[in-house]
């Protein structure tokens, strides 16, 4: 945030403007570190005189301004327009005289509009205005929201159904931008096509919830913003629309408290950034309580949202704890690293809950499903669907990856590459195993081992209780050549830290290290199988009675290593 704030403060300073009365203060808020801006406010914010409708700089403070929310019709005045004077010929230009007529019926000496007190061509200002913007419609006096395409009433509570009915109707309320000016004005007053005046938006706040699916009491007093779940904030753009795909993710800037710069081509990756911004800046796990809506053949997501409508289910989402207690996360080169214990689950391979719920079910923990692939990564699975969980979530206990954005081809790969592995088969269905080392390449739920492809050697160790014998066992899986069958022997507990760091090792372990000769055991080798989601080699573990020795037990166990087994072995 530091940064930020001195790149708008030379951005200031290169346009002659002052960034008056900046002080920074940390605030912990929901137990995340923020940086807060407090100011009197803030470089040149450029308005129209009321009086004179010229563009003018004001320096007075306080200074007193009504801002205009409007939707943007095809013969706009732009700044260059009002400057040169050329403006007054305009369509456009009508929602100016109206604006500065009713500001100057309250006193109000200045007025701002979008379209004309910004110059779009200029970069560095065009940005500045738009992680501003949110702000300059807060410290406005009033603001005026212009519909054009509302006809005209007598009253609003005579006819309330058929006025709600209009009201949702109107472009305003699909609109991305119009999102920030219904929620960050303190003051505000709503007209009709031929500027009457419908209400405020304390008067209007129950038709305003309806059609904009925001709780009245929160457009009564807007001062609980920030302590709101990032899900339900996300869920007010649902559905909304901006000409450029970018400005979906830049008229939420305010909404969020965060800044990014406007880099206009980027397309869509720029929703991606604003909630990399946001996973900053809070610990808050429902930004990832979006789900998939369209329909598509690929089959894993990364963790975080295409666009705000797939928040769209998310407006009654509540937290079930207090966030101050939620694990940090943050984003990495590898994706979203947190400290979890994803739970197997019974549709998807795991479930990660998300440390909230609906609001009617506050019983059911609200979550996802995840699929291991290997190196400590997860990908989302099924994202169509947002599961819930009665059951407590388990203490977190070692830290996992979930790849942040996944390609079609990369979703693709991922059942793909579990062909490089070595899973636990026949045998093993009562077995439990207890310790798996390294534990970021074991997939507990399918009991495989992702060794990766093209890495040339591996070792992994496991820990093995059952009914069926006493104590614990640890076998020892060891590739050492890419490609080759592996070397799988129960190991004596002394000899694992020596595997586990270099597994060449394993080709010069003693006689006494490997204990397959105790438990009486024979390996064999088979042929594979064809299937992308079934392990190059698989473990068997089979009964075998030993007859020649009356001190053994009666039952101790074969294990048969299996490599290139058919379908129906």
């Amino acid at each position: 945030m530091d940064s930020l704030c001195s790149i708008a403060l030379a951005q200031a300073r290169v346009r002659g403007s002052a960034l008056v009365g900046y002080r920074r203060e940390v605030a912990f808020l929901n137990g995340s570190q923020k940086c807060r801006k407090s100011r009197r406010w803030i470089s040149s914010i450029r308005l129209i005189n009321t009086h004179t409708l010229k563009l003018e700089e004001p320096t007075e403070e306080p200074l007193h301004y009504v801002t205009l929310s409007h939707t943007w019709g095809k013969d706009e005045v732009t700044f260059q327009d009002l400057q040169s004077g050329k403006g007054r010929r305009k369509k456009g230009f009508a929602k100016i005289e109206e604006t500065c007529r009713l500001a100057r019926l309250q006193n109000i000496p200045y007025a701002w509009i979008d379209t004309s007190c910004i110059d779009k061509t200029n970069s560095t200002e065009l940005t500045q205005a738009i992680n501003s913007m949110f702000r300059w419609y807060a410290d406005s006096t009033v603001c005026y929201a212009y519909f054009d395409d509302l006809a005209p009433s007598d009253s609003v509570r005579d006819y309330k159904k058929k006025v709600t009915m209009e009201f949702a109707s109107c472009r305003w309320f699909t609109r991305g931008w119009t999102l920030q000016e219904l929620i960050a004005p303190k003051k505000m007053e709503f007209y009709d096509r031929e500027w009457g005046c419908r209400g405020t938006k304390e008067d209007l706040s129950d038709i305003l919830e309806e059609a904009a699916r925001i709780d009245r009491e929160f457009l009564r007093d807007n001062s609980r913003l920030f302590s709101l779940p990032v899900a339900t904030r996300m869920s007010w753009a649902a559905k909304r629309q901006t000409t450029r795909d970018e400005d979906m993710a830049y008229c939420l800037l305010g909404i969020f408290d965060v800044n990014m710069p406007a880099i206009y081509g980027e397309g869509t990756k720029a929703f991606v950034r604003l909630q990399e911004e946001i996973a900053r800046q809070t610990n808050d796990l429902t930004l990832f309580a979006w789900r998939q809506i369209e329909a598509t053949p690929q089959q894993y997501r990364g963790i975080l949202a295409q666009s705000p409508d797939e928040f769209a289910h998310a407006w009654s989402i509540v937290p079930t704890s207090d966030r101050r207690f939620n694990e940090e996360f943050s984003m990495t080169n590898k994706g979203l690293r947190i400290k979890a214990d994803p739970s197997q689950s019974g549709r998807g391979d795991y479930f990660l809950g998300l440390g909230c719920s609906y609001q009617n079910e506050p019983d059911e923990q609200i979550g996802i499903y995840l699929k291991h692939h290997g190196a400590g990564l997860y990908a989302r699975q099924l994202a169509h669907l947002l599961p819930v969980d009665k059951e407590p979530p388990s203490p977190a206990v070692t830290t996992i990856y979930i790849d942040k954005h996944l390609s079609p081809t990369a979703s693709e790969s991922i059942d793909k590459r579990r062909r490089h592995g070595i899973r636990l088969r026949r045998g093993f269905e009562d077995v439990l195993v207890t310790n798996a080392l390294p534990a970021d390449q074991w997939d507990r739920k399918h009991k495989v081992f992702l060794t990766g492809k093209g890495h040339s050697t591996f070792a992994g160790i496991l820990t093995l209780r059952s009914e069926r014998w006493i104590g614990d066992l640890t076998i020892m899986c060891a590739l050492l050549v890419q490609g080759a069958v592996p070397k799988v022997k129960f190991i004596d507990d002394r000899y694992v830290d020596s595997v586990l760091k270099q597994p060449h090792n394993v080709r010069n372990l003693p006689d006494d290290a490997l204990q397959d000769e105790k438990f009486n055991l024979e390996l064999s080798v088979g042929p594979g199988t064809a299937s992308a989601q079934e392990p190059t080699f698989c473990v068997d573990l089979l009964e075998h009675q030993k007859q020649d020795d009356a001190e053994q037990p009666a039952s101790t166990w074969r294990r048969i290593i299996s490599s290139y087994l058919n379908p129906q072995a």
